[in-house]
């Protein structure tokens, strides 16, 4: 785990702090991490650690297979995807372990990546690319919806939800032209309105805090920062790509990076090798073993 910053410069997070991390998420203030580590043969859980050499505590004690943590406004819980018989659920927990997990959701198709709208009245979920529609974006409104409700979903895959911290805006993954790009639609009303910010492939979007900025990953690998106005309507800017990011893990459905509260440094996962350590390997269609483990 490596903080990088714009101009490509990474340093480690705790250089005694080693597995296989997936999934990064940032407190609100960012002095904590929650992210999935998965031991060799074994099931991913959420841990949380402070940061940078803080102390580290081991989140999902009785819940399986458990990914893609996300916190909540406040700053207080972890909200994340977790399996239990043959049921995906969407489940919040209390940072500090000090209660049990409280279910958002539950259905017998996947239920994925999680984000929350900065007034905690919707959360955002994905479902996985072997449901019907092949992924999409749903949400419920906690205390009001029952079951989920459609947002973006239609024949072709909708992933990485990602809402501005605003509120006003969702911006997503979805291969739609034949090739993955990042699109941005009004929220909730998504029907709305459409743009598309990146041309050349897109995945992987995260929006900095100042809302003033896209973060993706390009076709190429790339980290690209896109300028972006959000009012009075959405309208994008001049783009710059920041550093190659190709050594970093990366995954087009699911995000694998973090933003630095002060929008100048991205947390990253770089996988080193024990006996090498200078030595930098890219790891590969991560996702895709996850959706082949979920099928067994």
């Amino acid at each position: 785990m490596v903080w990088v910053t714009r101009e490509g410069k990474s340093q480690s997070v705790d250089l005694d702090w080693q597995g296989f991390f997936s999934s990064p998420a940032l407190s609100p203030d960012g002095k904590r991490l929650a992210v999935g580590m998965q031991p060799p043969n074994g099931t991913s859980d959420i841990w949380i650690k402070q940061l940078d050499r803080g102390p580290i505590i081991k989140l999902t004690l009785e819940e399986k297979d458990s990914y893609f943590p996300v916190w909540t406004p406040d700053g207080r819980s972890v909200t994340f995807s977790s399996l239990a018989s043959e049921t995906y659920n969407v489940s919040t927990k209390r940072a500090d372990g000090s209660a049990r997990a409280v279910r958002q959701t539950r259905e017998k198709r996947n239920l994925w990546v999680p984000d929350w709208a900065p007034d905690g009245k919707w959360l955002l979920f994905q479902t996985g690319t072997g449901s019907p529609g092949a992924g999409d974006i749903l949400g419920i409104r906690p205390g009001i919806d029952t079951l989920p409700v459609p947002l973006v979903a239609t024949k072709f895959t909708e992933v990485s939800p990602a809402l501005s911290p605003d509120g006003r805006w969702l911006a997503y993954t979805a291969n739609e032209t034949g090739q993955y790009d990042i699109y941005v639609v009004p929220f909730p009303n998504t029907d709305a309105a459409k743009w598309a910010v990146s041309t050349r492939g897109g995945s992987e979007p995260r929006w900095s805090h100042n809302g003033r900025e896209l973060f993706y990953r390009d076709g190429a690998g790339n980290l690209v920062a896109t300028e972006v106005a959000t009012t009075p309507s959405f309208a994008t800017g001049r783009s710059t790509i920041l550093f190659p990011a190709t050594q970093f893990l990366s995954d087009r459905l699911a995000t694998q990076y973090a933003v630095a509260a002060d929008d100048r440094r991205f947390l990253m996962i770089r996988s080193v090798s024990a006996t090498t350590p200078d030595k930098l390997i890219m790891v590969e269609n991560w996702f895709e073993e996850l959706k082949a483990r979920s099928r067994k």
